[in-house]
This record gives C-alpha cells, sequence and structure tokens, in this order.
C-alpha cells in the first residue's frame, strides 16, 4: 500500500525534485523491505538438515576460514578438548552458524572500544549431556535491550541496506533443527559471548 501510493504521487509530482528524492527514498524502501522478506521466506522455508556423524572442529575451522579476512588484525584463540568431540550435525549448516557469529563478534570489535586490542574466544567444552561452543569476544557489547531482541527475525543494530536483521534468527533456528539452544550474555562497553548448545551422540 506504501509503495502504491508512493508511486501515484511520483507521478502527481514529476518535476519537484525535492517531493521526487523523498519519494525515491520511500520506494527504495518498500523494495528492500520486499526483498528482506523474500529473503527469509526462502531462508526459513528451504533448509533442509541433513545430520551425519561429524567433529564439532570441522564446521568451526570452515567458518574460521570464511572470515579469515575480516578477523586477520584480530586475537583469534580456539581452545579444544584433548579429543575432538564428534555429533550428529550438519556440517554445511553450522558453518553458517559460526561464520555469522565470528562476522558479528569482528564487527563488534571494530565499532567497540578497543579496535586495535581486539580478542575472539572460541572454547569446545562438555557440559552433561551436552557439548557447548563459546564464542566470546572484547567489543562494543549490547544493553539489556537489544540483548533481548537480537535472535528476533528483522532486527538488527546495523545501519546498512544490505543487512535485514536475519543472521541470528536463522542461527537460532538452524541449531534448534539439531535440538540444540543459542544462548547470549553481553555488558556494554565490555563483548558478548554466545553459547551454542548442541547435544551428544
Amino acid at each position: 500500500a506504501i509503495q502504491s501510493e508512493a508511486e501515484f504521487l511520483e507521478t502527481l509530482m514529476d518535476g519537484n525534485e525535492e517531493a521526487g528524492y523523498s519519494l525515491k527514498l520511500i520506494l527504495d524502501s518498500c523494495r528492500q523491505a520486499q526483498a528482506s522478506i523474500d529473503f527469509g521466506n526462502k531462508a526459513f522455508g528451504s533448509r533442509a538438515v541433513h545430520l551425519k556423524m561429524t567433529p564439532l572442529s570441522l564446521p568451526i575451522e570452515g567458518a574460521l576460514e570464511n572470515v579469515r579476512i575480516l578477523i586477520k588484525n584480530i586475537d583469534v584463540t580456539v581452545d579444544y578438548p584433548e579429543t575432538i568431540p564428534v555429533l550428529y550435525l550438519d556440517a554445511g549448516l553450522l558453518k553458517e552458524v559460526f561464520s555469522n557469529l565470528f562476522t558479528n563478534a569482528a564487527e563488534a570489535i571494530l565499532s567497540g572500544p578497543h579496535p586495535g586490542e581486539g580478542q575472539i574466544h572460541i572454547a569446545v567444552r562438555s557440559r552433561g549431556r551436552w557439548m557447548v561452543v563459546t564464542v566470546k569476544d572484547n567489543g562494543c557489547g549490547m544493553d539489556e535491550d537489544t540483548r533481548l531482541k537480537a535472535m528476533e527475525p528483522f532486527f538488527s543494530t546495523k545501519s546498512s541496506s544490505s543487512n535485514w536483521g536475519m543472521g541470528l534468527s536463522l542461527c537460532q533456528k538452524i541449531i534448534g533443527a539439531h535440538q540444540g539452544m543459542l544462548n547470549v550474555e553481553s555488558t556494554p562497553g565490555e563483548g558478548t559471548r554466545f553459547d551454542v548448545v548442541l547435544p551428544k551422540l
């Protein structure tokens, strides 16, 4: 409805540069919103999860390779247990999850109080019948209101037309399909911690 009315006004305001500029912004936003909804529909509706016995290190290392340019100036440490756990995983989808978490961590560091002293610590730990992958950064962090909304579809703190706020929501869906959980803790100015909780075999 907004797009239709804006297009109608565009014909009435032909020749008015100021109005034309404003209407162009409205129409561009409408098209971006449509693209975002279309992307979300495809992302949430067409993913099949194919689980097979996989070392948990495989999607983690694959994700680190995906974001290597983004994290090249950040101190990244990975702490595995003595024996790498093997779980029922969809390695491709979990690589997407970890790539998203590592990207978010790097971007939080770059916009945080100490971008030149960025640290991302990844730790794999056993907790009862679960394996937990912790991704912790020392970036800008989030306040409580932002933390509570972080995994809602279309919510984002990044002002970019190419960022649609789908990353963490999709991560949560993928982890849920593995019968796992995604938890987040954060403190403004200190950093953020994500825990990817996955069931053991």
